[in-house]
């Protein structure tokens, strides 16, 4: 044990050098302000108000909130980068850890951070850290005054009975060091600025801004902020699979697996909404909640059976749910930013199984869609192009058992004509585009026409009608039969074949 000072020196960090570190941590502007309102929700805040106000490099953000406010004490403890020990017992609904966030979040976006306070007895707190101070300083002096031409923006705060109000100026992060007033693109960039904030908001907090009563109201800019459910989960067509509970010592873990449903069971507004903020494939996978709040909004967390699992496009109708306890923050390794965690060792193999199932599945439903829904599901599918492995190499041929091909064989009555047809098959097979295709889909997946999107009504029967009448008359198939086949057809297993398949002889 070290009890003589001769045996060690003190090294506090040089105040400017810290600072500009703080600065680093590499937030987004959506993500910077998620974790301002983290401590306005554990606060017990109800509402919210967001305001961004454009002027180049005289542009501002404010938050402001109706929580019990902060006095003086408690407001320049709050201020104090490191101000609570994360190691220490957390209340169940505090969304924080490290007493880093309201600090970090903010010096990365601003130079200038200023908060003002009142509490139920009228009395009005203020701190602020200019880092430009900081640095010509070089102490880590906390000023007690706003900067005189911000007065106005903190006024807001005067008209409620208790809250607390943020404000971010010397927005040198998010704005640049050059941005001009007159420039219409900076302008613009700020505007998408908002627009992202917004989204991003939405999904973050969508458990506490749904239900009849939501638990808190968020504004941007006078505008309502409405939630972003990931998992779809009032859609008929979605597949939700069992909750499984996993108990630990440090808290138990709730795991719950969706497939979306696809593109042709939503309306064109559906489909872009469940997308979320960034698009299908960037949303697909694993989402983290803790105490309600999203932590981890998609990904795979570098899971995998025996290479880490990309975001491919097969799977992007897959999402799992999982919610942890604050208590477990070291376990799953959540970082300062709340936007990243790692699966323990105790739950990896279990999460893997599960995902696997739910990847499969949405595979599944992407590949072959219409095979799900409000009737019972179709196990043996009939396909016309069927995938061959051949030495490791994968190609597609024409199903010749196929009823159309067959049907179109045995009308061909000479040996000349059957090798012409044959022919044909083999060059369709041989010339498929597959890498066009697979290109195509790549870069434009959710631009795709569907099976018989433009045939009419009158043509999907038609086309039900002729192969119902070579099962039956050449097959010789009943009429059970026959219908029992139409059904597995891959062709047909969109709503509206099924309707018309199931009115076939009544």
């Amino acid at each position: 044990m070290i009890n003589d000072e001769n045996d060690y020196e003190i090294k506090a960090p040089a105040a400017g050098a810290m600072i500009e570190s703080l600065r680093a941590y590499g937030y987004s502007p959506a993500a910077a302000i998620a974790d301002i309102i983290d401590n306005s929700i554990s606060a017990g805040a109800r509402t919210i108000w967001i305001y961004f106000y454009w002027a180049a490099r005289d542009s501002y953000i404010s938050i402001l909130d109706d929580g019990p406010g902060m006095d003086e004490s408690t407001l320049s403890a709050a201020m104090r980068p490191g101000s609570c020990n994360p190691l220490e017992e957390r209340s169940p609904k505090d969304l924080g850890r490290f007493g880093m966030g309201l600090k970090t979040a903010s010096f990365s976006q601003c130079k200038n951070l200023t908060v003002k306070s009142k509490t139920k007895n009228g009395v009005i707190s203020l701190r602020r850290w200019d880092i430009n101070h900081v640095i010509d300083t070089n102490e880590w002096q906390l000023l007690k005054n706003a900067k005189p031409d911000s007065e106005h923006i903190l006024a807001c705060l005067d008209s409620l009975k208790t809250g607390t109000l943020v404000l971010w100026d010397d927005l040198d992060k998010l704005m640049g060091e050059t941005c001009d007033v007159n420039s219409h693109d900076e302008q613009q960039r700020f505007l998408k600025i908002i627009d992202e904030v917004k989204a991003y908001l939405e999904m973050v907090f969508h458990n506490f801004l749904s239900g009849l009563n939501p638990s808190i109201k968020i504004e941007v800019n006078g505008n309502k902020l409405f939630p972003w459910d990931p998992f779809c989960e009032i859609h008929p067509a979605t597949i939700a699979f069992p909750e499984e509970k996993i108990l630990h010592p440090h808290g138990d873990t709730i795991i719950k697996g969706f497939v979306l449903p696809h593109k042709d069971k939503l309306t064109s507004e559906a489909f872009e909404a469940n997308a979320g903020p960034g698009g299908w494939n960037a949303r697909q996978g694993i989402y983290i909640y803790r105490n309600k709040r999203l932590l981890v909004a998609g990904g795979w967390l570098g899971l995998g059976d025996n290479k880490p699992w990309m975001q491919e496009e097969q799977y992007k109708l897959s999402r799992i749910r999982i919610d942890i306890s604050n208590t477990q923050d070291f376990d799953w390794l959540i970082d300062v930013k709340k936007s990243s965690a790692k699966p323990p060792a105790w739950i990896k193999h279990r999460l893997i199984m599960l995902s696997d199932k739910v990847r499969t599945r949405a595979r599944e439903v992407f590949a072959h869609r219409g095979t799900y829904g409000s009737r019972p599901r179709v196990l043996n599918i009939s396909r016309i192009w069927l995938p061959v492995n051949k030495e490791g190499r994968m190609s597609y041929r024409l199903d010749r058992h196929h009823h159309l091909i067959q049907a179109l064989d045995s009308i061909l009555l000479t040996k000349a004509n059957r090798e012409i047809f044959s022919a044909l098959l083999r060059s369709l097979e041989e010339t498929l585009p597959i890498s066009s295709i697979w290109l195509n889909t790549a870069e434009n997946s959710d631009n795709h026409s569907m099976p018989f999107e433009t045939e009419s009504e009158m043509g999907k029967r038609r086309l039900v009608e002729i192969s119902y009448e070579i099962l039956r008359q050449q097959k010789g198939l009943s009429a059970d039969a026959s219908r029992k086949k139409l059904l597995e057809m891959e062709s047909f297993q969109d709503e509206t074949f099924q309707d018309i398949i199931y009115t076939l002889n009544n």
